[in-house]
């Protein structure tokens, strides 16, 4: 047996997979150096340079590339408005599981920007990026459930996904969430869990939760938690809010009124953005 022809053959192979490594290698710290000259770029809102950069690495298959790219064509930030070419890249990125370009695909299709609306695929990408912990999405989501749009209405599923959103301290999930207890719907009526979203969503400055939550207050006999509320909520500019504190005005005394505002001051400096 001819064992010099073995080895030589073994030699040339070394060889060819030690050159192969080494293009690879430096191939992958050149993707790495364009990578981070497009976060670069893109971070100090350089947009015009981070443009081609960007545009390099996301033809590799880069997913969060892709969604910077897609952001620029969104906003023409850098380059011209193209939604069609944000589609494309958002797309792109959400197929490959990115769950922020999930939720930008599906405000294309909820919006209608740039293609018809389609609160089927909406719904189809709130849900991916919802699944993967995306607060945004998970509140939309709940919204479609408890709407019945893109898909069948579903209020179990609509307080589920409210939950997910809200104890991530989404304000607006939080409001909805408290709604839903209060009422009874998707879930029993528990009225401590509906002051307890409440306040929460209130406490961020929600002029809606803040109403709500002074008129659960004062039918619990809270009545200067409940007008400190309504007066932080009718500054805000609230519909009703103004209405709902002059009828409990009319049964407080003077003094529990000027304690009711100096707490309202109080609420007004700390939860008012």
């Amino acid at each position: 047996m001819d064992y010099t022809f073995n080895f030589t053959h073994l030699i040339k192979r070394f060889l060819f997979v030690s050159c192969f490594l080494v293009t690879f290698s430096t191939t992958a710290d050149d993707n790495q150096d364009a990578t981070d000259a497009c976060f670069s770029k893109f971070e100090a809102k350089d947009y015009k340079s981070a443009f081609s950069l960007c545009k390099q690495v996301a033809e590799m298959g880069h997913s969060y590339v892709q969604t910077s790219l897609a952001w620029m064509y969104t906003n023409g930030d850098g380059i011209p408005k193209e939604d069609k070419q944000a589609l494309y890249w958002y797309t792109k990125a959400a197929k490959q599981g990115n769950k922020f370009a999930q939720y930008d695909l599906a405000q294309i299709y909820t919006n209608g920007d740039g293609i018809p609306k389609d609160d089927k695929q909406a719904f189809y990408w709130y849900t991916k990026a919802a699944e993967q912990g995306n607060a945004s999405a998970q509140f939309n989501l709940g919204v479609m459930y408890a709407n019945g749009e893109g898909t069948h209405k579903d209020v179990k599923q609509a307080v589920y996904w409210y939950t997910q959103s809200a104890k991530q301290g989404y304000m607006s999930a939080q409001y909805n969430l408290g709604v839903m207890h209060s009422d009874g719907e998707g879930t029993p009526k528990n009225d401590k869990q509906a002051i307890y979203w409440y306040t929460k969503s209130a406490e961020q400055g929600d002029a809606s939760a803040q109403l709500n939550l002074g008129i659960m207050q004062f039918q619990f006999k809270e009545i200067l938690i409940a007008y400190a509320w309504m007066n932080v909520s009718a500054a805000q500019g609230a519909e009703g809010a103004t209405e709902s504190r002059g009828i409990i005005e009319k049964i407080m005394t003077p003094s529990q009124i000027v304690e009711a505002q100096k707490l309202s001051k109080e609420y007004y400096a700390k939860y008012v953005k």
